[in-house]
């Protein structure tokens, strides 16, 4: 074989191996992604809302309805021994809108809300509801209060006495709202007879102390409730607030921070995370240096904003509107529904290095295919560090998908 000849053969064959290096580590790469579930029309469809475990490993979330409602439910996500997981409704929400997650109590019975109608009543109305498991593994559905007669109520919050706390806002211009119509944070407890009784802890007034809260509260150990307001506020893109309780009752409210959409964001969607020392995490919808949200931490120290990392609207994502999760480690994850190399938002990382500073990795890039696209809800880990989280769109069906992440 002429000297030449030989010479190019190598460097072909070199050049094939380091394409064949480069796919797999594609591949591998695409490894840390994986489809549990993809929804489709009548088994409820377009989760909006994130997911959380039971103590032996089941998934449980909501689906929102998709345009109509008709398609709202509480489902459960049980794994199996060859690594796949087993779909099941657990609850039809008779044609409402349910935009919230769930949570536990002590007993094992899950507790959610609906944004709009269901469970028997008016449309314009939400629900809370109460799933309580049955030996044969079913689950029967009971009301609470029959309305809270507004629209809206975000996902729920439990302490340890098994009180449930919550939100809810009305789709009404900021300026306009009157009382209840700007949003109120409120109380469910219950009675020795069985029933509860719902009391509104605070309610906005569209002025300095926000309008429309979006999220889910958080509670402290000491009784202390927190959250964000996406409106108004004493520059108009939303607030973080604080209910603490006062001697012989009541509640007092304290407006700890107002957005102005500059650097450190605006309209916050989602609720505080807290870490083990105590900090509170949060995303922003808008604001930032390029418009596009931001993430940022509320020191416990100092109560003041620091942001962790600023959106493009590129690669790195764009305008989160999710709860981020904190590892033992202090690194931050989370998702945006916009943005990312397909437009179909991203899931991320947030790594804390010295000086303050903070580098983003970005741990997958929904391609709006079979693997989803615009992942709404939190991410919640498991006992093994891996990240689960649900889209509104995108999958085999176009309706959504559960998905899981290894980092």
């Amino acid at each position: 074989m002429p000297e030449r000849k030989f010479s190019t053969l190598i460097v072909g064959i070199l050049a094939i191996i380091a394409m064949t290096f480069v796919l797999d580590t594609g591949a591998w790469a695409q490894l840390k992604y994986k489809r549990l579930h993809s929804f489709r029309e009548n088994r409820g469809i377009s989760p909006a809302a994130g997911l959380i475990f039971d103590a032996a490993g089941n998934l449980y979330g909501t689906t929102s309805g998709g345009s109509t409602g008709s398609d709202s439910s509480v489902f459960e996500l049980a794994p199996n021994p060859d690594g796949g997981w087993t779909w099941s409704m657990i609850a039809n929400l008779g044609g409402a809108w349910t935009f919230g997650g769930l949570v536990f109590d002590t007993a094992g019975d899950l507790y959610g809300t609906t944004a709009i109608g269901g469970l028997g009543n008016p449309y314009e109305f939400g629900s809370i509801f109460e799933l309580v498991p049955d030996p044969g593994g079913t689950w029967t559905m009971m009301g609470l209060p029959a309305t809270l007669d507004v629209n809206y109520p975000e996902g729920l919050a439990i302490d340890s006495m098994g009180n449930l706390y919550g939100t809810y806002s009305i789709f009404v211009p900021v300026g306009e709202c009157e009382q209840f119509e700007c949003g109120a944070v409120f109380e469910l407890t219950q009675n020795s007879d069985g029933t509860w009784t719902n009391t509104t802890l605070y309610s906005f007034s569209g002025g300095n102390d926000g309008a429309l809260p979006d999220s889910v509260p958080v509670l402290d150990a000491a009784g202390n409730i927190y959250g964000t307001t996406s409106q108004a506020g004493a520059y108009g893109y939303g607030t973080i607030w604080q209910l603490k309780p006062q001697e012989g009752g009541g509640w007092a409210e304290y407006t700890l921070y107002a957005f102005n959409n500059g650097r450190n964001g605006g309209n916050p969607q989602a609720g505080l995370s807290a870490d083990a020392a105590g900090n509170f995490y949060c995303t922003t919808s808008s604001g930032g240096a390029y418009g596009y949200g931001t993430v940022f931490m509320v020191g416990l120290a100092d109560r003041q904003i620091h942001v962790l990392h600023q959106f493009t609207g590129g690669k790195d994502g764009a305008n989160p509107n999710g709860t981020v999760v904190v590892d033992a480690s202090g690194n931050v994850y989370g998702a945006t529904p916009k943005g990312g190399a397909y437009s179909s938002g991203v899931v991320f990382k947030l790594i804390p290095s010295s000086g303050g500073r903070w580098t983003e990795q970005v741990l997958h890039q929904f391609t709006g295919g079979s693997d989803g696209a615009g992942p709404n809800g939190g991410l919640i880990f498991d006992s093994s560090g891996n990240l689960y989280g649900t889209t509104y769109g995108g999958g085999i069906n176009d309706n959504g998908v559960v998905f899981e992440i290894t980092p």
